[in-house]
Order: structure tokens, then sequence, then C-alpha cells
């Protein structure tokens, strides 16, 4: 099951996390369809024992974009995650459930926004079969290895264009459904006041 939650501005659709479905949400946007880079989405968490700090779990949280070739999720986040798309929410619910509404996707690499390029190291995500996911969990920084608390979102694509402007927004899936199975979280309504500090370096 998965569920839209909340009304969003044109160009605008939600994530449902962890391993859910990527829908619509309000206006603007294509179904059927990848993200188009700079637009802006809003992620949806149900309560989980992974971020709550019922369970002992502690944050703040990072939300960073990965790479997940074929729509497999990364095992490390070297050479697999751009922590210039990431930024840190600092509380979630005690049962581990957010509900934030202005997070922004990029094409990877990123040039218009960041002054990427293609290269070692550097992660490549947007059109099949190089698809995206969300990571959500504790900072990430230097780290080598996951930390034990983080999720993923469901892997979905972004359509690059030339100034990260959000145009042709889609709902972030592929024309054809991914050849993978992934269980689906029933979503319920987060509350809470959510502060969220995007990291942004422009090209000069």
């Amino acid at each position: 099951m998965s569920a839209i939650v909340g009304t969003a501005a044109a160009a605008s659709a939600s994530l449902v996390n962890p391993a859910g479905t990527v829908t619509l949400q309000g206006p603007g946007g294509t179904a059927g369809t990848p993200f188009s880079s700079g637009q802006t989405i809003n992620i949806i968490l149900g309560a989980n024992s992974t971020l709550g700090f019922n369970n002992g779990a502690s944050g703040p949280y990072e939300i960073i974009e990965c790479q997940a070739p074929n729509g497999v999720l990364p095992t490390v986040p070297t050479n697999n995650c751009d922590q210039l798309t990431g930024g840190t929410i600092s509380t979630v619910n005690a049962d581990g459930s957010l509900a934030f509404k202005s997070y922004i996707v990029y094409a990877l690499p990123n040039g218009p926004t960041f002054g990427e390029t293609a290269g070692p190291g550097q992660p490549n995500c947007g059109q099949a079969p190089n698809y995206c996911v969300l990571y959500i969990g504790n900072a990430l920084g230097a780290a080598t290895a996951f930390p034990a608390a983080h999720v993923f979102s469901a892997p979905f694509q972004i359509q690059a264009n030339a100034d990260d402007g959000g145009g042709n927004p889609g709902d972030g899936t592929p024309e054809s459904p991914l050849p993978i199975l992934l269980p689906l979280l029933g979503v319920a309504a987060a509350g809470g006041a959510f502060m969220f500090t995007r990291r942004r370096r422009h090209a000069a």
C-alpha cells in the first residue's frame, strides 16, 4: 500500500519511503516519466524502528542522493553518494517518521548547479539503468561504510536538463516498471516540525 500525504505545489511530487513507490503529488507533472533535474519533491517516511528515537536511534539525519545502478542499492557511500546534494534534518518524530516537503533532486553528475563532470568516483544517476535513490540517515562525512541508522528510498529516474529548472516535471517512475520487487510500507501522516539545511555549491 502506498499513500499520498498533504498538498503540494505545482511540479512537486511525493517520494514515499522506505522502499515504497514514487508517486505524483500536485499538478504540473506527468505520471510515468522521470523527475526533471531541479524538481522539488516531497519525502514522506512512515514510522520505522531504524530512525525512531523510541528505539534508541538519534539524529540529526541527512538526505543525500546516491546512485543505484540497475536499481541495486549501494552498499558503501564511497563513490556512490553525492554529498553536494545533501542537507540536514534536525529532527524526526519519535517513531522515526517524517514529512519533508522541499527536497530538490538533480541528475548526476550535475554541471549547472554543482559544476560536476563525469569521472572516476563521481556518482552517476538519472536515466535507466543508472537509477537514483535517496539516503536518509546519520551523517556520512568521510565514512567508508553506511551508518547503522539509515534507510533508502525506492529507485527513481531523473531527466537531465541545461539549467536545473525542473521543467517537464514527472513522478520519477520509469516508463516501464523496474525488474525488481520491493516491499511496500504502509504510510502514516507524519506530524511535527522539521528543519532542513541544504549544502549547495554553484558553478563559478
